[in-house]
């Protein structure tokens, strides 16, 4: 039924241990591996261990240095199953992961289907969970923060109908594919069940502290502009300039975003200040 594409980067470590968590998961009738390394290591490993399993293990590689989307995409393209879910290398999925999403992929009415997610400092130093939305997630539900890991699950033909991952882009990808499914096929679906484990280690460069992570938030803001209220704009804009030190307040303000637009020239400065108050 279920595909997982495994990207992976010179870490033979890493991908053991994500690999390992994924060959006993139930509904999971293929593992393909994609070295975005081109690495000699990654590629014995793989094939070593393709040996010694029963389920079907795959290892493909790409030019190298092509980057995550790249290498997702071209697991995309070799997958042979129904859906298609993906892991990033220092990551790993709890038992079961799969089983609570059963239901909902025999019967395919959503974009695609994902689970909780929980944070792992470097390596099991400390775990936590960030707020998180759950049920059907629309596209309101994620116009202004991800709230949908890489490991979702959806079907392969829709991934491939809106060209799978953008390969131009440096960062938030997987916002990026996940904002289209909605756009595309609707609503998807987030069961209240944390079994994937997102590392977060704060020796490695992440993309949240970075240039690109600025960056990134406006270049999604303008190529999802169209679909954007006042509101998500301005929230996006300031995440960027790195002001939003009130995220909680601006989405208590959210819903008097209509005001802006039926209300007075005056009202509206009045909600203008209130709001970048908020954000400042």
């Amino acid at each position: 039924m279920i595909t997982v594409v495994i990207t992976t980067y010179k870490r033979k470590k890493l991908l053991r241990r994500c690999l390992f968590s994924v060959i006993s998961q139930p509904l999971v009738n293929e593992i393909i591996v994609v070295d975005d390394g081109n690495d000699p290591i990654i590629k014995r490993y793989v094939t070593f261990i393709q040996k010694k399993l029963q389920i079907k293990l795959l290892y493909a590689a790409t030019l190298g240095s092509e980057g995550a989307c790249r290498a997702r995409n071209v697991g995309i393209n070799l997958a042979n199953d129904s859906f298609v879910t993906f892991v990033d290398d220092d990551d790993y999925i709890l038992p079961n992961r799969f089983l609570p999403l059963r239901d909902h992929l025999l019967q395919n009415k959503h974009s695609f289907y994902s689970t909780g997610r929980i944070v792992d400092v470097k390596y099991g130093d400390s775990l936590f969970i960030r707020e998180q939305k759950f049920g059907y997630i629309d596209y309101n539900s994620i116009s202004r923060r991800n709230h949908i890991d890489i490991g979702f699950v959806c079907s392969r033909t829709n991934l491939l109908n809106i060209n799978g991952f953008n390969e131009s882009l440096n960062c938030f990808q997987d916002w990026d594919l996940i904002s289209r499914l909605i756009l595309e096929y609707g609503v998807g679906i987030k069961v209240k069940k944390f079994s994937y484990m997102v590392n977060e280690d704060p020796n490695l460069d992440r993309i949240s502290s970075s240039v690109k992570h600025m960056k990134g938030f406006l270049s999604y803001k303008d190529r999802f502009n169209k679909h954007l209220t006042f509101f998500d704009r301005i929230v996006l804009h300031y995440e960027a300039s790195g002001c939003s030190s009130n995220i909680y307040l601006i989405d208590f303000l959210s819903p008097f975003a209509s005001l802006l637009t039926l209300s007075s020239v005056p009202l509206k400065r009045s909600l203008r200040k209130i709001y970048n108050k908020a954000i400042c």
